[in-house]
């Protein structure tokens, strides 16, 4: 995973990390610091900002 901080380099980014390093997916620091946060009365979440399952809730829906 490579965090940006300017918006501009997450948007540019994608295409050329698919391109040298495909394995490696391109996210926004303000996204890691969203997902990470847990605010007090919250229901649990079982997906992230992006909507894809959080690692161990992949079956939480079932």
């Amino acid at each position: 995973m490579l965090a940006c901080i300017c918006a501009i380099d997450r948007a540019a980014l994608p295409p050329l990390m698919e391109y040298w390093v495909p394995e490696v997916e391109v996210t926004g620091l303000h996204e890691l610091v969203a997902n990470a946060l847990i605010l007090p009365g919250e229901q649990e979440r079982t997906t992230d900002l992006r909507g894809e399952p959080l690692p161990g809730m992949e079956d939480a829906d079932e």
